[in-house]
């Protein structure tokens, strides 16, 4: 098995090293900041099927300076509120 590598290395051809030289320049501009708030749920009622409600009266807000940790036991519904803020799922009442 190592003879026929050996074999197969030798008859590779060997090639120049490719070198490109690209210099690339990137500019961000400064964005300007957004009106509180970023997001918001006013008065949010959320479930499944409107007599298992799994939210009632949720009230949140983020704006550009928030910083945001969602922790909770497995089946909380974390991932649950995400979607909602995603548009992804529909709350029953609220905003």
């Amino acid at each position: 098995m190592a003879q026929c590598r050996v074999k197969k290395l030798d008859k590779m051809v060997m090639v120049d090293k490719v070198v490109t030289e690209c210099t690339i320049k990137f500019k961000f501009p400064k964005p300007e900041p957004i009106p509180p708030p970023v997001l918001k749920i006013e008065d949010g009622v959320f479930g499944y099927t409107p007599d298992k409600i799994l939210y009632e009266d949720v009230q949140f807000g983020l704006d550009m300076d928030s910083r945001c940790a969602i922790l909770g036991a497995n089946g909380a519904g974390k991932s649950t509120l995400i979607n909602i803020l995603l548009d992804k799922l529909q709350l029953l009442s609220g905003q």
